[in-house]
């Protein structure tokens, strides 16, 4: 877990003058997906994942609601068209991530959570024309290689459980 921590540090560079509150923006993310995810795995052995899927949109919905006063512009209809279909493609990533902590371990789910990495360098790519430099492709390895280990470590664990 320190090891991806280290390749986010990497990626984002603190200290180099590139860093700024967007890369605070992006580690508070990274924090709030790893409580969610945490979360979400204890709840998997309790609650139908139905019901888990239920909490997390209303907390979702309320928490990111308190921004709203001070941010809020009424959308054009493509804005609004927009917003639902994140709503939509949100919500059904999340119900699929609940499915799979329901079924299986969180050590076999987390490396397909990597694959993000290649999903965001090639939005990144088609939407911005931004191309991942080498200190960005390196922190990213840490990241995966963690993970992966990880992986690893837990079937070594459970085929002696």
């Amino acid at each position: 877990m320190a090891a991806g921590f280290i390749g986010a540090l990497v990626i984002i560079r603190p200290g180099t003058g590139g860093f700024d509150h967007g890369g605070m923006f992006l580690l508070g993310a990274a924090l709030a997906n790893s409580v969610y995810q945490l979360i979400t795995r204890r709840v998997a052995a309790y609650d139908h994942p139905q019901t888990t899927f239920l909490y997390t949109a209303l907390a979702g919905a309320v928490l990111s609601s308190l921004a709203v006063p001070f941010v809020w512009e009424p959308p054009v209809l493509s804005g609004w068209v927009l917003l639902v279909a994140m709503g939509v493609l949100g919500g059904v990533g999340h119900l699929f991530l609940i499915f799979a902590f329901d079924k299986a371990p969180a050590a076999v789910i987390a490396p397909f959570t990597y694959s993000a990495l290649i999903w965001a360098s090639m939005a990144g790519y088609m939407f911005f024309d931004e191309i991942p430099d080498l200190w960005t492709i390196f922190g990213a390895s840490i990241i995966t290689a963690s993970g992966l280990y990880i992986f690893h470590r837990e079937r070594i664990v459970g085929r002696r459980g």
